[in-house]
């Protein structure tokens, strides 16, 4: 019942979060300086996050879904920032530098592979609730399966079973 209301008001909780957090990347930074000099530098690193976030999310979204653009700029920006704190609290250029490109990375590498991990390969022309999806799903432990998601009764059905290369 009240799923819908959540789901109208997530979009615009991410998009607050998104700024709230961009702005307190600058503000926290800047008041926390010694020196702060001049603000520049402080808006400088919060931009470059949201250029390449933006960069991201437009592939994920290309990708996937349309739909999927919000989330990920979400998780790039916000999710990326959570992970980022302990350098920004030492408030030294080298160690911001330092962690922030490996988090870029590993951030990145996971939101553009989940979908085809899962199986996941909605493109933006398909109706989701009548059409059936086709994916694969693995495991090194188990053989490989293929499956189709049934739209009206979310219901799993398995169609065909082969060896797994990971098994002899």
């Amino acid at each position: 019942m009240w799923t819908w209301l959540f789901g109208y008001f997530w979009n615009h909780v991410q998009v607050v979060l998104i700024l709230f957090v961009l702005f307190d990347l600058v503000y926290f930074r800047y008041t926390r300086a010694e020196d702060p000099g001049s603000l520049f530098p402080y808006i400088v690193v919060p931009a470059m996050l949201l250029i390449y976030s933006y960069a991201v999310a437009k592939v994920k979204a290309k990708e996937t879904h349309p739909r999927a653009f919000l989330p990920a700029l979400f998780f790039m920006i916000v999710v990326t920032t959570v992970e980022w704190i302990p350098a920004l609290r030492i408030d030294e250029r080298e160690w911001i530098m330092l962690m922030i490109v490996p988090l870029l990375a590993v951030n990145t590498y996971q939101l553009l592979t989940l979908h085809k991990i899962v199986g996941f390969n909605e493109g933006p022309s398909e109706h989701q609730s009548k059409q059936i999806k086709k994916g694969s799903f693995c495991c090194p432990l188990i053989d490989w399966i293929e499956f189709n998601f049934a739209g009206d009764n979310n219901s799993v059905t398995v169609t065909n079973l082969k060896s797994s290369p990971f098994l002899p």
